[in-house]
């Protein structure tokens, strides 16, 4: 059953985009913070630093053919980070793709509650700030 308090679910491309609640965007973020050295380990598995320094117009193609070979691994993690089926994604264009990840993006914009989650402790006298600025 759907939480009463959260704006309906939609589907995007065949994409259920869902409004997370606060435990799952505490989840979400771990998830998401950990998404650039996940993405770097999947795409670069096997490649070097030197190879990537002795990199040539040569040698490019053969570099992003292994990258995109690789980029179901990374839709594996897009997958569970939206709560989608991998399948499911793979079956978008890229545009689709796009929208479904701006779609999920603007459902889930905590930014109201944090402006005001910081107004609610500044009123009741504790520090509105936990170390995170807009700039961060």
């Amino acid at each position: 059953m759907q939480n009463p308090s959260l704006p309906d679910d939609r589907v995007l491309h065949g994409i259920q985009i869902r409004k997370l609640t606060i435990g799952d965007y505490v989840r979400y973020c771990g998830k998401l913070a950990a998404l650039p050295e996940q993405a770097a380990q999947t795409l670069f598995a096997g490649v070097t630093l030197d190879e990537i320094a002795k990199l040539t117009a040569e040698r490019l193609p053969v570099l992003l053919l292994t990258l995109l070979q690789r980029a179901p691994q990374l839709l594996d993690i897009a997958a569970d980070l939206i709560g989608a089926e991998t399948d499911a994604l793979l079956a978008l264009t890229p545009e689709q793709l796009l929208e479904v990840a701006e779609a999920f993006v603007a459902a889930n914009d905590y930014t109201d509650f944090f402006v005001r989650g910081s107004r609610l402790l500044k009123r009741i006298g504790l520090p509105a700030s936990i170390g995170f600025s807009k700039s961060s």
